[in-house]
């Protein structure tokens, strides 16, 4: 994954302090209002400005959860999860479903980051597994088939090596909409 900085000359992101941490260790709680997160700093400028002063307004409004992984009470990295859905026209034929429907309900990854400090420590792909294991437990109460997000692009390979497709013909779009079908990760 790429590794440039949030802005031209970021100090923290220039010069992290490369903590090893085992993210087995990293319990996710749900962001409140007494946590301090004005610590966390991760690579991107729009990621860092969600966290820092829109995730609380953004969760007591029901938009979506953020949830918390931390260490010694560092936030090593976060996720919001909120409720989407797909539309089966914009699916590729092959990933389409055979029932008849126009929408499909997924989970939507609307930010995951993980801390400069701790990067190269599998903490996204930790963060991602529980993610689609959140998702996959909505999806036995609620129904659920995908799990979508909207790419940096620095992020795409990373996606795509877990599994996550990209949607056709987006070549204007600044983030790129990919997905991930639970039913197929899962093994059904």
């Amino acid at each position: 994954m790429n590794r440039s900085p949030c802005k031209d000359g970021c100090p923290l992101c220039c010069s992290p302090k490369h903590i090893s941490i085992n993210p087995h260790v990293l319990n996710p709680a749900v962001l409140s209002e007494k946590d301090q997160i004005n610590g966390f700093h991760c690579r991107s400028e729009g990621i860092n400005k969600f966290v820092l002063s829109e995730a609380q307004s953004f969760q007591e409004e029901m938009l979506g959860t953020t949830y918390l992984f931390s260490s010694n009470g560092k936030i090593v990295a976060f996720v919001t999860l909120q409720m989407a859905e797909i539309k089966r026209d914009s699916l590729s034929r092959k990933d389409r479903l055979q029932i008849g429907r126009d929408r499909y309900p997924a989970v939507q990854i609307g930010q995951l980051a993980v801390h400069v400090d701790y990067e190269n420590n599998d903490v996204g792909t930790y963060v991602l597994d529980w993610s689609i294991g959140k998702a996959m437990k909505i999806s036995e109460q609620i129904g659920c088939r995908f799990v979508v997000l909207n790419a940096e692009i620095e992020a795409i390979e990373f996606y795509e090596k877990y599994g996550f497709g990209m949607l056709p013909k987006q070549d204007k779009r600044i983030y790129p909409f990919m997905f991930l079908d639970l039913y197929v990760h899962g093994g059904q």
